[in-house]
């Protein structure tokens, strides 16, 4: 089951995290945890936090391991403390008027390392042991087709390792402001426009096929009705998900009537929910 987003409030802007894009801050809020919070100098429609919320719940229906998430309020006169105490805050940051905005955060879990930065290769069939369900790397890897995310790719696989309380990992995919072939009106969005070479798809990174070849085969071809379940269930929650956009970052009623249908084309959803299987030859 589906819960509407939380709306939490920052107590502590803690840093600026450097990154090639967005910039995020991590926040301290007044729930105790810890958030990475994103927000986006772009005009209404706010895209990227649109595809941040939708994303993170329909990786949820897909019982892929999403970390908790919030809307985040910061307000003007924390960040001016910051500016004060610690420094700059990067140039994104200069038009944007914190008090009136809410962010996406995204909350920061400890024990989490990039893939890349733990499994670098050569791969072997013990690693396997080291995951709570290895083929969910293979799951998000056709969800990004699904929802054309452009972000993850076998340089830049975007999937954290999580540790579990039973010591095992969890693939947990982040950051989906590329979802949508990058599309600046979800109206845009049509199968044309998320089409991209297939050597630059997660499903193309070294450990998916490490993965495959250390798992049975039967298992494998498992994962498609499992694939086909997941859809199922994003697109019978959709109207609940698209609810929980707030209104001041304008998902009009046409882009949300347009990625319904999209996302719910029945000859797409067969052909990506078989897809990985030709990743794997």
């Amino acid at each position: 089951m589906l819960n509407p987003i939380p709306t939490v409030r920052a107590e502590t802007i803690v840093k600026e995290i450097s990154t090639e894009g967005s910039s995020p801050l991590l926040i301290l809020a007044d729930n105790g945890e810890q958030y990475i919070a994103k927000t986006t100098p772009s005009q209404v429609p706010l895209v990227e936090l649109i595809n941040e919320v939708l994303c993170a719940y329909w990786a949820r229906c897909w019982e892929l391991a999403i970390p908790s998430f919030a809307l985040v309020h910061i307000s003007q006169s924390l960040a001016d403390h910051y500016r004060t105490e610690k420094g700059l805050l990067s140039a994104r940051y200069d038009n944007c008027a914190f008090s009136e905005q809410l962010f996406f955060g995204s909350r920061a879990v400890p024990c989490q390392v990039e893939l890349d930065d733990y499994f670098s290769g050569p791969y072997h069939q013990s690693q396997m042991h080291y995951f709570s369900n290895p083929l969910d790397l293979l799951k998000i890897g056709v969800f990004d087709q699904w929802i054309g995310n452009f972000d993850r790719k076998p340089d830049n696989p975007n999937v954290l390792l999580t540790q579990r309380s039973d010591g095992l990992l969890d693939f947990s995919p982040i950051d989906h402001t590329a979802a949508f072939g990058y599309a600046i009106n979800h109206r845009q969005v049509r199968d044309e426009l998320l089409y991209r070479e297939p050597k630059k798809w997660l499903l193309s990174h070294d450990f998916v096929r490490a993965i495959a070849k250390f798992t049975p085969p039967e298992t494998i071809s498992d994962l498609q009705p499992n694939i086909s379940t997941g859809m199922e269930v994003a697109l019978d929650n959709m109207d609940f998900v698209f609810e929980q956009i707030p209104k001041s970052w304008g998902f009009s009623e046409k882009a949300r009537n347009h990625l319904k249908s999209f996302l719910g084309n029945q000859e797409r959803n067969e052909r990506i929910a078989s897809t990985y299987l030709s990743y794997l030859k």
